[in-house]
């Protein structure tokens, strides 16, 4: 009777029962002559080295002409084959172990790969540093270029510096920066933080940033006064009145707004009917939407004080005169000013404790960016100004895709609109990504130097020097008027650009004699065609001078 081979174990265990090496189970193995050897390999011969052989189809070949390397250690693990390769191509390879007798083993399995060069980003140039006089504006391009291997994403955020911030006299005993912007709020919702040191701040992921009278560079303290030439607003207690006309459109985070509404306690809203009193941390979707606070606190007008309204074509003022404090406390005559070019101002005449229990900032619509001055802290005292602008430093389009070879043109917009003159510093910051991984972070220096601008001339028909005017009304709808000033004979265009840097309109390309001359743009581009609503540029030039300046058409 002959034993059957398909039904033993071979192998070995240890006394636990817990590890062992099995070389058959109930399998057809054995055979006549045959001989099994088990022995421990831990202390086994490593290769002296690998050969590595490559090609493009399969099975490779173990020949001179498909050699890669046989360079690599045997105690290696990995290697990176950068030799002659395209782009793109898959590619075969197998490994042989050759040992300390020179006998190579067999070839290992086989593995593909299919190199590709990832995207690249390189920018021309690599930084800008430009001049304009005050209260006008400058276009500039900057160049991306992918010249990687896959398409590369980007993504560009433009980033103004402010200027070099002072510690407020008297403010600098036992504190640092990092106090005063660290604050706990306790039950009652007030704060133990330590005064303000700093006069500044910003910019929010809009762009808007704030600087206060008593820091060098900000604005000259200036109170409104509109009593007995604005309308006087009765209002209860925690009450949202309006809305009211403001005489001109005003732009706020991306939106235009040409009217407002009057909240009891220190803040306005273009859009929120809402009268909270308990203010909060900004941005929060706690606190109305479109806000401007300039002192959001439990404030009652019905208790004492008054509340005025003034508006004319460039501003609007809302004062909240000698308004006491719910509870105890106060009174407050603060105000805010909206001017029609998009500037805020805060004013504070009279403030009486307590001053640490307000919201001082401003808020987007849909209540995810803001700008906060101040949140229970004591900052505000009397005969203070604070201004809010929005960032002088803008870029267009801020994202997209730029193929392998391929190139795309950046718009940069630099505004002295409402920039004193001095020197500005900020940055582009362009984050790119493949596929497969980021790229490393990209940074664009943007230096803008804000120059004095001398008067056009001395009342006398022949201009003294080469001026573009700003236009006349703007913002406008449906035409504008734009003026320039020429010394001399001169070959002059007059352009009109979108946010893009797209041309839109010529209105002049012609040499003109010396003079004071003015033209009128309907609106329309060079087709005939009304253009959207939004902020256009237009660039004079004549012969060698180039100015533009920035201008917005509402509809």
């Amino acid at each position: 009777m002959t034993t059957p081979l398909n039904s033993a174990t071979i192998g070995i265990q240890n006394g636990t029962g817990t590890m062992g090496l099995q070389v058959n189970y109930n399998a057809d193995y054995l055979h006549n002559h045959m001989a099994v050897l088990l022995q421990n390999v831990n202390e086994g011969v490593m290769p002296v080295h690998y050969n590595l052989y490559r090609a493009t189809s399969t099975p490779v070949p173990l020949a001179p002409g498909n050699l890669v390397t046989s360079l690599i250690t045997g105690s290696s693990t990995s290697y990176s084959d950068t030799n002659g390769l395209v782009n793109g191509t898959r590619y075969y390879y197998a490994l042989v172990s050759i040992w300390p007798d020179s006998m190579g083993s067999g070839p290992s399995n086989e593995a593909s790969a299919i190199p590709l060069t990832g995207a690249r980003m390189t920018l021309n140039p690599t930084e800008l540093n430009l001049s304009v006089s005050m209260g006008s504006a400058i276009l500039d391009t900057i160049n991306i270029a992918n010249p990687g291997g896959l398409n590369l994403s980007w993504n560009l955020f433009a980033q103004s510096d402010l200027l070099l911030s002072i510690p407020k006299e008297g403010n600098s005993d036992n504190a640092s920066s990092d106090q005063a912007l660290m604050f706990r709020a306790d039950a009652s919702g007030q704060s133990d933080a330590p005064p303000m040191l700093f006069g500044r701040g910003g910019p929010d992921g809009f762009g808007y940033s704030w600087i206060d009278s008593d820091e060098p560079g900000g604005p000259s303290y200036h109170w409104v006064d509109i009593v007995g030439r604005g309308q006087q607003i009765t209002m209860a207690n925690d009450a949202n009145l309006g809305p009211y006309d403001m005489g001109f459109s005003f732009p706020f985070y991306g939106a235009v707004f040409d009217s407002l509404r009057i909240c009891s306690n220190g803040w306005v809203s273009f859009t929120s009917t809402s009268t909270s009193a308990a203010n909060v941390i900004l941005p929060s979707s706690s606190a109305p939407q479109n806000l401007i606070a300039p002192f959001w606190d439990d404030l009652d007008p019905s208790a004492g004080g008054q509340v005025w309204y003034y508006s004319n074509a460039d501003s609007a003022v809302v004062t909240w005169l000698g308004v006491p404090h719910r509870t105890t406390g106060g009174p407050y005559t603060v105000q805010v000013v909206l001017l029609a070019t998009g500037g805020i101002y805060f004013n504070y005449l009279d403030v009486a404790d307590p001053i640490n229990s307000a919201t001082i900032g401003i808020q987007n619509a849909a209540r995810t960016t803001a700008l906060q001055i101040v949140f229970n802290q004591a900052y505000v005292h009397d005969s203070l100004s604070v201004k809010i602008v929005n960032s002088w430093l803008t870029a267009t389009p801020v994202l997209g895709v730029v193929a392998p070879g391929g190139n795309t043109n950046i718009t940069v917009s630099c505004d002295a609109t409402d920039l004193a003159v001095g020197t500005y510093t900020g940055s582009l910051l362009i984050y790119g990504l493949d596929q497969f991984h980021f790229l490393p972070l990209v940074t664009a220096p943007v230096t803008l130097h804000v120059t004095n601008v001398d008067a056009i001339g001395d009342g006398v028909s022949t201009p003294g020097r080469f001026e573009l005017l700003q236009n006349y009304p703007n913002p406008f709808n449906p035409t504008t008027e734009i003026g320039f000033a020429l010394p001399e004979k001169a070959h002059v265009s007059l352009d009109i650009y979108n946010v893009l840097g797209q041309k839109t309109r010529t209105l002049i390309n012609a040499d003109m004699e010396a003079g004071i001359n003015f033209v009128t743009w309907n609106g329309a581009d060079d087709a005939g065609s009304p253009v959207a609503s939004g902020i256009y540029f237009y660039k004079l030039v004549a012969d060698n001078n180039v100015i533009i300046k920035k201008m917005t058409l509402l509809k």
